[in-house]
């Protein structure tokens, strides 16, 4: 924590950022992050110091693994890449671990050994730091695979759980030609020290050379519990259908498999009471862990969500957009990935009736869009990554799904507000090209410390008493506009 710390100062020295906000007003700002030609975010997390763990890709030849952390407003304190020009890792996914680390799966390949792709587990600490890594793949008979680590979860005694995907190849003349298996979906299983237990193919008929093959949509984990969600891998249905949900226990082993009625959905999330929530475009529905149906809910939605998360008072909320992002991970994923989407963010009640829904249009000079991983905020609030034209693109709204910014870019500078010294030992002078009537000094959690009347453009500020921290300093001028900026107090 002493060494994130550090990593914020050295990030808030040079930068010194204006954001516009009335007195109690929840946080929200729309960031940019664009570290090279082309990158996505994928997934987020709030942190301790009410700031963002963001996940992405970057592009540089191969694609790799890129992560960013951020204060409360979005403005980056540190960032790390796992991947080089010549090996491509690739992260598909991501998750929170009780110590609060967090456990990465997906795509590490080498120039040398392209085509060939294995799948690899990883975990890193709050600072990006790894500590530890397993690269594995599916055993062959042929000259070579390739694996895609999909989707990653824990079990509650500390177990890791990866779905993936593996396909066999072998050398023609002159180049790799796919022969043989369609992609067929695995399940791993790793202890807390990330070393291999288990891997099995996920399939309900005999797995041959030509037999039925299985694409997972999606996974959740409860308990001791696994619940897989899939179909059969084309050419078997062509035209989709028969979406098939797996329960399985610690050991891999199936429990129940339900193969009607589930057509509609391709995601899976899990409530706080440990039930499952099931989600296609417009629908959700609740499920026990027998297996049985509790609610479900068409709820009219044009959104296909990308993820959905229960909040605090048992109502739900989802980001997402109006084309189907295809869960399917193969050698032309990146192809007919789509991007080009109107942004949803949508909230229901607790039986999954939309309540109501934010709405961030494409603009004009924008290719593609995409809101991907959301978190609901410390203050209420909501938070979303995703990509906007080639950025990776961080939203932070109020409660109601709005905020300030818009997506025109705006400024939000207002009074040519400065202060300095910053970092800030003791006193830290404010200077505003308007006359100042009040400052009001909140902590990083938006909490009001002190105000403090002024009548003139200056004010030295006394921070000797507070300790080591970030901090907002609330302006308001004589015609009633009101202004942050941030301040460090270093003692």
């Amino acid at each position: 924590m002493l060494y994130e710390g550090t990593m914020r100062l050295k990030g808030l020295i040079s930068i010194l950022i204006f954001v516009s906000l009335k007195v109690g007003a929840q946080i929200t700002f729309e960031k940019k992050y664009t570290p090279s030609l082309q990158q996505y975010g994928r997934e987020i997390f709030e942190t301790s110091d009410h700031g963002f763990f963001l996940q992405g890709t970057i592009e540089q030849g191969w694609r790799n693994c890129y992560l960013i952390k951020t204060d409360s407003l979005g403005d980056t304190l540190w960032t790390k890449l796992y991947g080089t020009d010549s090996i491509q890792f690739y992260a598909h996914d991501m998750t929170r671990t009780p110590d609060g680390g967090y456990l990465l799966c997906g795509d590490y390949q080498e120039v040398l050994t392209y085509p060939s792709m294995d799948s690899y587990v990883q975990k890193i600490d709050s600072l990006g730091n790894q500590v530890w890594f397993n690269l594995f793949g599916w055993p062959t008979v042929l000259n070579g695979n390739k694996d895609h680590a999909d989707l990653i979860r824990s079990l509650n005694d500390g177990s890791v759980i990866v779905e993936g995907s593996t396909k066999d190849y072998y050398v023609g003349i002159g180049n790799y030609i796919p022969v043989g298996q369609g992609f067929r979906s695995y399940l791993a299983k790793f202890d807390t020290a990330g070393m291999l237990v288990q891997i099995k193919t996920v399939s309900l008929l005999l797995d041959t050379l030509w037999g039925q093959n299985f694409q997972a949509l999606d996974i959740e984990t409860i308990g001791d519990r696994i619940y897989w969600l899939g179909v059969p891998s084309a050419p078997y249905f062509p035209n989709g259908g028969g979406t098939t949900l797996v329960a399985l226990d610690s050991n891999l082993d199936t429990i129940y498999t339900i193969t009607n009625g589930l057509d509609n959905y391709y995601g899976l999330s899990k409530t706080s009471t440990s039930e499952l929530v099931l989600f296609g475009q417009g629908l959700l529905a609740k499920m026990d862990t027998s297996g049985t149906i509790v609610w479900v809910t068409p709820n009219g939605s044009p959104s296909f969500p990308n993820e959905i998360i229960q909040l605090s008072n048992g109502s739900f909320a989802s980001v997402g957009g109006e084309y189907h992002i295809s869960p399917f991970y193969g050698d032309f994923y990146n192809i007919f990935y789509p991007f080009n989407q109107i942004v949803y963010l949508d909230k229901y009640d607790n039986t999954g009736n939309l309540m109501g829904s934010s709405v961030f249009n494409l603009p004009s000079s924008v290719f593609k869009q995409l809101g991907y991983g959301l978190v609901n905020t410390f203050d209420n609030g909501f938070a979303f990554v995703g990509y906007n034209d080639q950025s990776i693109w961080l939203v932070k709204t109020d409660s109601t799904g709005n905020f300030s910014t818009g997506l025109n870019g705006s400024s939000l500078e207002s009074d040519n507000l400065k202060s300095f010294p910053n970092p800030v030992s003791d006193k830290c002078s404010i200077f505003s090209s308007n006359i100042i009537s009040e400052i009001t000094l909140l902590n990083s959690a938006g909490e009001v410390l002190d105000r403090i009347n002024v009548n003139d453009t200056t004010y030295s500020l006394d921070m000797l008493k507070y300790p080591n921290a970030l901090y907002f300093v609330e302006v308001t001028n004589n015609t009633g506009n009101k202004s942050r900026l941030k301040i460090v107090v270093v003692h």
